[in-house]
């Protein structure tokens, strides 16, 4: 008896066509998630409470050990609180160094027409660009009735570098938010 042998001419054709099918599939399935997903912010992404300012987020403690080396960079930081108000447009606060130095923070026409009331010993969050202090930046300061009192000038010389802050948010004492 013969036997019969069955054709299998064209059978390996449908497993190629089924896996370029897969492929496509998929393809197509990436590309639909990449249309349609919606991007998602981690909590480093956020802004920081208040302040809506890019900047690079700076720890206070970090800053205070050395504020020379942010001269001339955007910089936000949290929980700054007023040692002294210092005339009408700056205010006086304590860093976290070893000698507890005063460093003078000097609000922005923009910071100003935000109104927020500098309270002392109150704590905000603040964004703005840290300067060198020179004769130039005093002499403004002097054209724009920042010193109320005549030794005012001399005090504000002190400051090797100073922080113009842009954006100044009121930080809550007891939660830790902004608006207290």
């Amino acid at each position: 008896m013969a036997a019969l042998v069955k054709s299998r001419v064209g059978a390996g054709h449908v497993g190629t066509l089924l896996m370029v099918a897969a492929f496509l599939a998929v393809a197509g399935f990436l590309y639909w998630l990449s249309q349609v997903a919606v991007p998602t912010e981690s909590p480093d992404d956020e802004a920081p409470r208040g302040v809506d300012d890019e900047g690079l987020l700076v720890d206070f403690a970090e800053f205070s050990t050395g504020t020379d080396a942010y001269v001339d960079q955007t910089i936000t930081l949290r929980g700054v609180t007023v040692t002294q108000k210092f005339g009408p447009h700056a205010f006086w606060t304590t860093l976290s160094d070893e000698g507890n130095t005063s460093y003078l923070v000097h609000l922005s026409a923009a910071a100003i027409a935000d109104s927020v009331e500098l309270v002392a010993n109150a704590p905000y969050d603040l964004s703005g660009t840290v300067h060198s202090m020179t004769d130039s930046v005093l002499d403004a300061w002097a054209a724009d009735g920042d010193f109320v009192q005549e030794n005012d000038r001399f005090l504000a010389e002190y400051a090797i570098d100073f922080l113009e802050a842009a954006q100044v948010a009121a930080v809550g004492p007891e939660t830790g938010t902004p608006g207290a």
